[in-house]
Order: C-alpha cells, then sequence, then structure tokens
C-alpha cells in the first residue's frame, strides 16, 4: 500500500557531543504531529554530523544524520506503532530522508508491518511517503 501525510515540528531539542572536536557532531529529541494517511506522532533521536555548522543562521548548515523514529497512532484505518531507521542529509534549509520499518517493530493493528518511504522537510514541517503491507 501508499499513503501520504504532511507533519508539523512539535519539539526540538539539540545538544553537541565531544565538543571543541571538528566537525561538528550532535543529537536531537525530535517530536513531529502528522495527518493524512498517517495520523498520530512520532520521536525520533537523531545523531549528526555537520559538514558546515552557521551558528548564525542554521538554515545555511549543511549535515548528514541517521536515527530512530517511533510512529505511533493510526495508519490508513489500522491503530498501532512502528519503528523506523531513518537517513538522510540537510542542506539548503531542506532535510531529506530515507526510511526502513524495521522488522517485527509493529504493534497493535500494525503488527507484520514492513517497508520503506521518505520525507522532505522544511522549517517547521514537510510531506511523508510509505510504501507498507502488513503480514498476518
Amino acid at each position: 500500500m501508499e499513503t501520504s501525510a504532511s507533519f508539523q515540528l512539535a519539539s526540538w531539542n539539540e545538544l553537541a557531543y565531544l565538543e571543541g572536536l571538528e566537525p561538528q557532531m550532535t543529537q536531537a529529541d525530535v517530536g513531529f504531529v502528522f495527518d493524512g494517511g498517517f495520523k498520530g506522532v512520532g520521536q525520533i533521536r537523531y545523531l549528526m554530523c555537520y559538514q558546515h555548522f552557521d551558528g548564525q543562521n542554521p538554515i545555511n548548515s549543511e549535515a548528514r544524520y541517521s536515527g530512530l523514529v517511533r510512529f505511533e497512532g493510526e495508519l490508513d484505518g489500522q491503530q498501532g506503532s512502528f519503528v523506523a531507521e531513518d537517513r538522510g542529509v540537510f542542506g539548503a534549509g531542506t532535510a531529506r530522508s530515507t526510511l526502513t520499518i524495521m522488522p517485527q517493530s509493529g504493534r497493535g493493528e500494525l503488527a507484520g508491518i514492513s517497508g520503506s518511504g521518505s520525507y522532505e522537510a522544511g522549517h517547521g514541517g514537510g510531506q511523508l511517503q510509505l510504501s507498507y503491507q502488513i503480514s498476518d
């Protein structure tokens, strides 16, 4: 099945680790709210490595990131949760990611879910695309 959802940023808490070293590396705990084919929330912890960090205007920064996102809510009418691996790049004010749904991570009516997806996000929100199947 194919579905899409828009999302808005709900929270962002980013902290540097290994401070004073180049390139700058951070972790960010982030929350999203989704509406569309997926309605619910997402919580993710990103690990990020900045190739270029602009402290005056972060939108001009460039980074690569990875993380695990837990989706919880309703996917095309089915309630539950699942986890996806998120890998992406940030540049020119836009984040572009690919997602892989983690095997055996589905719960509730989403038990048995597998698939992949992607998203593109600018300041504050973006668009999620998912291709998935649910096996018995």
